[in-house]
């Protein structure tokens, strides 16, 4: 199964720890050995895998064993606290081995003691990881240039704050709604109705003669016969004036056909059509929606993809075979001063080991040792172990291969020579 990379970066970027002048990490892969030794296989399966390139000065980090993998604050609390107790107990058996070899006759096993003591430190937990849910260190044996030495290796973890719980407050109570005056709306004004309304007014307005003062009764209040009959005048007149305008025009109607009869006939008139009404069908003013549906574009023949089921494995068994890569360089990399320009590459990939061969035109080929691994982020990457050495005995760096899947289609593949810009570059599969 392929290693999970969990983290790169160059060697100057931290401060390196140890002691009279012997660095942790210059003696890395043989404390992991000898912890595996002694019987203390947990401790050593914490502390993450280091290779170098071929100028060692820069390192990957990779995890032993393992599918899943979920940075340290990613995760959540219950699992960084399983996490923080499994690194305090192989904390614990490291300090225990480190103070029994401190006190042996033997130097070599006290300088192993001593460097023992600070292999457990790290420069913070952005360099943790779960893999499987069990913690892996990166850049263990080394501490950020601005930091002192730590009494305890794990204060880093314990100072990550753990994700505040959400505290919903209750809702506040509603405004009390605002209550307008209501604004007295306009009636139209009908003329009629004004008039018989002004009528009563007056009428109903005039006073009676002065009686003494007795105890209100209330009774009910008569309309006066001459208010009935002026309201009875008012309501009539709109109807009497209709009736007066249908004899009018019927009158008028019947005296123009007496004047048409009478006068000469002269040549007749074709008569005017009348006019045709068309019904329109009514329209439906909203039309039915209707998902869009954009088709799969399928990759080229040949062209590399990396699937999903074998990313969430972990397995880079896809990348098996021969590939041809095709890459084209900028003017500014083109320039017999800089790095040689990617033309064609050929890789020979077989579990994540394999060879790739250089052509940079004419007969000069180069040919240099790679291997390759996933990133946490599912990014695949291409690396050389070193220079590739070329037909004519010279040395030419390789490029750092990395291919990222989209949602359809082939893998986007960058290559990249040190800190040139990335160019874009294609996989062709050209053989088993």
């Amino acid at each position: 199964m392929a290693r999970l990379l969990l983290r790169s970066g160059f060697l100057n970027d931290f401060q390196a720890v140890g002691n009279n002048g012997q660095a942790v990490f210059e003696s890395a892969l043989q404390i992991r050995e000898a912890l595996k030794l002694r019987g203390m296989e947990l401790a050593a399966s914490i502390l993450a895998i280091p290779q170098t390139d071929d100028a060692s000065q820069r390192v990957d980090w990779y995890a032993p064993a393992g599918k899943r993998v979920v940075s340290w604050i990613g995760a959540d609390g219950d699992t960084r606290r399983r996490a923080l107790k499994h690194l305090e107990r192989c904390l614990d058996e490291i300090t225990m081995l480190s103070e029994r070899s401190q006190r042996a006759e033997k130097p070599a096993i006290r300088r192993f003691g001593l460097l023992l003591a600070r292999a457990f430190m790290f420069p913070g937990a952005n360099h943790v990881f779960l893999v499987d849910g069990r913690p892996i260190i990166t850049f263990w044996g080394f501490i950020a240039h601005h930091q002192k030495v730590p009494e305890d290796a794990l204060i880093g973890l314990r100072s990550v704050a753990e994700p505040e719980p959400v505290v919903f407050a209750a809702p506040e109570p509603p405004p009390a709604p605002v209550v307008e005056e209501p604004v007295p709306l306009v009636e139209p004004i009908n003329t009629q109705a004004a008039l018989a309304t002004t009528l009563y007014e007056v009428t109903s307005s005039v006073p009676d003669a002065p009686e003494e003062e007795q105890p209100m009764v209330i009774t009910k209040k008569k309309r006066s016969p001459k208010t009935l009959a002026a309201c009875a005048v008012l309501l009539a007149l709109p109807v009497m004036a209709a009736a007066g305008w249908y004899i009018y025009s019927g009158q008028t109607a019947q005296e123009e056909m007496a004047v048409v009869d009478t006068a000469v006939v002269s040549e007749p008139q074709p008569a005017e059509p009348e006019s045709v009404k068309l019904v329109m069908p009514t329209l439906a003013m909203a039309l039915p929606l209707q998902a869009a549906t954009v088709p799969d574009v399928p990759p080229p023949p040949g062209a590399l993809v990396l699937p999903a089921d074998a990313l969430k494995a972990g397995s880079t068994r896809f990348l098996n075979g021969n590939w041809q890569l095709n890459g084209e360089a900028n003017a500014a990399m083109a320039q017999p001063d800089k790095l040689p320009a990617l033309r064609s590459v050929t890789l020979q990939i077989k579990d994540n080991e394999g060879t790739a061969t250089l052509n940079l035109g004419g007969k000069l080929s180069c040919k240099a040792d790679i291997y390759s691994g996933l990133m946490p982020s599912g990014a695949l990457m291409v690396k050389s172990r070193a220079r590739a050495r070329c037909s004519d005995g010279s040395r030419y760096p390789m490029p750092e291969i990395a291919c990222r899947q989209g949602e359809t289609g082939a893998a986007r593949c960058d290559a990249r020579y040190g800190e040139e810009e990335a160019m874009p570059i294609t996989f062709k599969k050209v053989g088993k």
